[in-house]
């Protein structure tokens, strides 16, 4: 570009005062920095935007993991999701109660009792389930694929994820846990909204 255009102008007026004062030139130049390029803006070189992208893309989604993985009410969703991006199940068509369910639980709000004792002031270690005979706290995992109250809606998920995944059986449960999450959410979906309104009746006779 000319040196004489407005553009360039406006720019080596603020790139010349990036030392004196924190100014746009100053935050690109951090942000050149913590990309390993800082000697592309001091030298006014072109750069590859393409490369560039991939760096910044890199450092955000490195900085979001560490973020989620501080919070422990996000238990499962660190299991399954290590990348950031639009997720499939969103896609796909779900009744709008089915899709809040599913997000719920990813997501550890769920009202489960591993999230409802935490109003409670309950240890997490006596958040336990109340609708088997185990003495297991009640997350995600126990409701998924423990508690004996789904017994026969998990049967039907698993078997109809079987016909479909025939290594399903085989898989560690992290893996079954991603492989659900991913390949059959309408599935998981169903089973979650069964599950929880069966959960609600069991809770309400009680």
């Amino acid at each position: 570009m000319p040196n004489d255009r407005i553009t360039k102008v406006v720019f080596l007026w603020d790139y010349s005062l990036r030392i004196r004062i924190k100014n746009w030139s100053y935050d690109i130049a951090n942000v050149f920095r913590d990309i390993n390029l800082q000697s592309k803006f001091l030298n006014l070189e072109t750069l590859n935007l393409d490369d560039a992208f991939c760096k910044l893309t890199d450092i955000s989604d490195r900085k979001w993991f560490m973020d989620v993985c501080r919070k422990p009410k996000l238990r499962t969703y660190v299991s399954f999701k290590k990348k950031y991006e639009t997720e499939n199940y969103l896609l796909q068509p779900l009744s709008r109660p089915k899709r809040s369910i599913l997000a719920q639980f990813r997501t550890g709000i769920l009202p489960l009792k591993v999230e409802t004792g935490r109003f409670q002031q309950l240890p997490v270690e006596d958040r336990t389930c109340n609708f088997c005979l185990g003495s297991e706290i009640e997350d995600e995992k126990h409701f998924l694929f423990d508690c004996s109250l789904y017994n026969s809606l998990r049967d039907t998920l698993f078997g109809k994820v079987h016909a479909l995944y025939p290594e399903f059986n085989a898989l560690h449960i992290t893996d079954k846990v991603e492989l659900l999450m991913f390949k059959t959410p309408i599935l998981l979906a169903n089973f979650i909204f069964d599950a929880f309104n069966k959960r609600k009746e069991k809770m309400y006779d009680s």
